[in-house]
């Protein structure tokens, strides 16, 4: 792993031209030696760079597209290990890392030697089953016993693996059975105690019945809705709870909440951190007796207490505590992030890191175990290049087993200042009239940091994307624009028609009007330089494709465009990707004429992207119509429709559709935030018109009109919800007449409301 780093994002950039130069010229310099000179010669400054690469050809390569890039604070940021709990652990994790990596299956092997004899099965057989044992290992995968004891076994190898390489944690933090792993690791039990107490734990919460729920709401809120014998186990986040109960129970829950809210069921056979273990307090208080515990050796954090362990904290009473209330992951997470530290996950899936970010947005995570890959060695180098360029310290010498001596490498780049004597002021020859001063440059406005963009940094390719990538970063505000970052994460608003605008006239780069709605990325504009056509298919844009859970897609408003959906699509979080569709003809080509020609073209775009359901889908205004159409012919497709959400717009029905009147008083109190929102459409004084707002007011009249001409042609058969804004006019009837477009009507609670009754946002969080 090659590492750079300079004081300035210019001198990084200077050092970078000047390593790649060098490696260009010693094809035959040693790589390792070239690494260790780099790694300990230098001291690290907070612009940092780094690279993996197995030959100096692809250090080239890799110095020029594939590099991870920084700002560690000055003082750097301490390491903290996340430990994940079980529900994400899966037969052959850790696989091809068992394969290379003699550190981490030698620590492997350990502890699959001290689970045989308290399994009376070797952990190694289902976890890397040969091809006929796959269905087996799968089933003993979702036992609390057998999968639990697998999960734990590659955590604690991954610990040992990092720490082996350099990294040392100034904090460990577990999330519910995460807290056994981290509680070894932190030397508060020995290894073989700590397997013990887990396997006695796991089979006596295999004898009680029950099941857990996540919920996507505040504990507040959820406490609010619990039926009997149901408890709230773990509090993960602001807008994430986990219910133990009996199944019964939990369904009573499931069916109390609204309907777009995703509740989803863990695989977990029991009723964990909750009251409802009460009758295995006695046997577990005795197992958590047995082992011997120790003062942690490293800053030990508890979601029991959600505070940090101190000597003898820990006991049989913290197991038992542990096992019976709540644990709280979210408060834990607020004290983690006093110490400002770049986190690792330890474990086979990123849930922690991803509850860590929801809790500490400002917290950097790093991925331990990312997908199986031929080569996890390199992920791991990776993964230590990200913790560096972060600001973690690493401990260099523990990557370098062997002796290794340094090679000449180009000097340090440094800010040229420019010093003059300034000419007397009377013209006479005199020192006395003579000053010497150093010339600084106007101080650059302060760039945000690119830490939060997520993802790996891709460097601009040619000329023209360097071109649009810095000017991008000075609109936005940014450290360092890469050809993949979605402008919508990096904080945009409505900024690509100003964009393109000031791309012509202050680069003099050849991009027409269509490029504003073609795509949000530097790759995707750039296909437009020097005549392309770039992205032909430019109706669906993303606005932020983060997440796993179902997309969310977005039709467009009055304008045809999605920029409206811009501050949505942040204030969502990442758990769900967030699509806009935007009408067709912004690039003044033919438009779709008929809310149902609009829509058979939404529902294309749709399919072509997502082809099985279910779909969430939403709009506000004159979207409305469109996505209610889309969603009625998704149905008569045979898909599901999850949700369809309706944003301040009357159905389109005798007695409800916009009258005149209305669309005048309705765009009068809308006109400030109208204006404002045009604000980066229009040119400043004195430029002219932009091309691209000719369309855009062609859709706007095409669209007004359809207001007053479509009907519903079918019946919806799923669920709608209608959210309204209490500054807009509007008729009396509070669901603006939606329900007789045939939503039908859903429960909360014991009492039935109109199903396109008020909601919010947070429907589409998700967990």
């Amino acid at each position: 792993m090659l590492v750079l780093s300079a004081a300035s994002e210019a001198a990084l950039e200077r050092a970078r031209v000047r390593l790649s130069a060098r490696l260009a010229a010693s094809p035959e310099i040693s790589l390792a030696d070239l690494a260790w000179t780099l790694q300990t010669g230098r001291k690290a400054l907070p612009h940092r760079l780094a690279v993996v690469a197995a030959s100096p050809q692809e250090a080239r390569s890799a110095l020029e597209s594939s590099r991870l890039e920084g700002i560690a604070p000055a003082e750097g940021r301490p390491v903290a290990f996340l430990f994940a709990g079980q529900g994400h652990q899966h037969v052959g994790m850790g696989r091809t890392l068992y394969k290379a990596d003699p550190i981490f299956r030698g620590a492997f092997d350990r502890c699959a030697a001290l689970l045989l004899g308290l399994l009376g099965r070797d952990v190694r057989e289902f976890l890397y089953p040969t091809a006929d044992g796959v269905e087996e290992a799968a089933r003993l995968m979702e036992d609390q016993q057998f999968g639990g004891a697998a999960l734990f076994a590659v955590e604690w190898a991954l610990a040992r693996t990092w720490l082996a390489r350099g990294v040392t944690p100034a904090a460990v933090l577990g999330h519910s059975t995460g807290e056994y792993v981290a509680s070894c690791v932190a030397g508060v039990m020995d290894l073989e105690d700590c397997l013990r107490l887990f396997v006695a734990r796991a089979r006596l919460l295999a004898t009680c019945e029950g099941a857990m729920l996540h919920v996507p709401l505040s504990e507040d809120e959820v406490a609010a809705l619990l039926p009997r014998e149901c408890h709230v186990a773990l509090v993960n986040g602001p807008a994430s709870t986990v219910v133990s109960g009996a199944r019964d129970a939990l369904k009573t829950l499931e069916a109390r909440l609204d309907p777009g809210l995703e509740a989803r069921w863990l695989r977990i056979a029991c009723p964990a951190h909750s009251p409802l273990l009460a009758p295995l307090e006695a046997p577990l208080r005795a197992e958590a007796a047995r082992p011997r515990y120790h003062p942690p050796e490293m800053p030990f954090l508890s979601c029991v207490t959600a505070d940090w362990v101190s000597d003898g904290t820990v006991g049989a009473d913290h197991w038992v505590r542990h096992a019976l209330s709540t644990n709280r992951f979210a408060a834990a997470s607020a004290r983690l992030a006093e110490l400002a530290p770049v986190a690792l996950e330890i474990g086979p899936h990123a849930s922690c890191g991803s509850m860590l970010r929801a809790n500490a947005p400002e917290v950097p995570v790093v991925s331990s175990l990312p997908p199986e890959s031929d080569d996890p060695v390199r992920l791991l180098l990776r993964g230590l290049g990200a913790l560096w360029t972060a600001g973690a310290t690493l401990n260099w010498e523990a990557l370098h087993p062997h002796p290794r001596v340094r090679v000449p490498l180009p000097t340090c780049p440094f800010e040229p200042a420019r010093h003059w004597i300034d000419a007397p002021s009377n013209g006479a020859p005199s020192m006395a009239g003579f000053t010497v001063h150093e010339e600084k440059p106007e101080p650059a406005p302060a760039r945000r940091p690119r830490l939060s963009t997520g993802g790996s940094y891709v460097a601009p390719r040619n000329p023209g994307e360097q071109a649009l990538a810095e000017l991008c970063a000075r609109i936005l505000g940014v450290d360092r624009v890469g050809i993949d970052d979605e402008f919508p994460t990096l904080g945009a608003d409505s900024m690509m028609l100003t964009l393109v605008d000031r791309a012509r006239r202050e680069l003099g780069l050849r991009l027409p009007g269509r490029a504003a709605f073609a795509g949000l990325t530097v790759r995707r504009l750039s296909a437009f330089l020097d005549g392309g056509r770039g992205d032909d298919d430019a109706i669906l844009v993303p606005l932020q494709s983060a997440g796993t859970l179902s997309p969310l897609y977005l039709v467009y408003p009055a304008t045809g465009v999605v920029f409206p959906y811009f501050g949505l699509a942040r204030a969502l979080g990442t758990a769900r990707p967030v699509y806009g569709l935007q009408a067709r003809g912004l690039d003044g080509g033919p438009a779709d004429r008929t809310v149902e020609e609009m829509a058979a073209t939404c529902v294309e775009a749709i399919v072509r992207h997502q082809p099985e359901g279910p779909y969430y889908l939403g709009a506000f205004s004159f979207g409305c119509l469109v996505v209610y159409e889309t969603a009625v012919r998704l149905e008569a497709r045979g898909a599901r429709v999850a949700m369809l959400a309706l944003i301040d717009e009357p159905a389109p029905l005798p007695g409800y559709r916009l009258s005149g009147w209305l669309l005048i008083k309705l765009l009068s109190q809308m006109s400030a935030s109208l204006l404002a929102h045009l604000r980066d459409y229009l040119m400043a004084r004195g430029r002219p018109w932009h091309p691209s707002l000719g369309p855009m007011l062609r859709l706007l009249l095409g669209h007004l009109r359809e207001n007053f001409r479509y009907a519903p042609g079918a019946t919806l058969r799923g669920e709608a919800v209608l959210l309204t804004s209490d500054n807009l006019a509007r008729p009396a009837d509070p669901d603006l007449g939606w329900w007789r477009a045939g939503a039908p009507c859903g429960t909360w609670g014991a009492a039935t409301w109109p199903c396109c009754a008020r909601r919010d946002w947070r429907i589409w969080r998700g967990s």
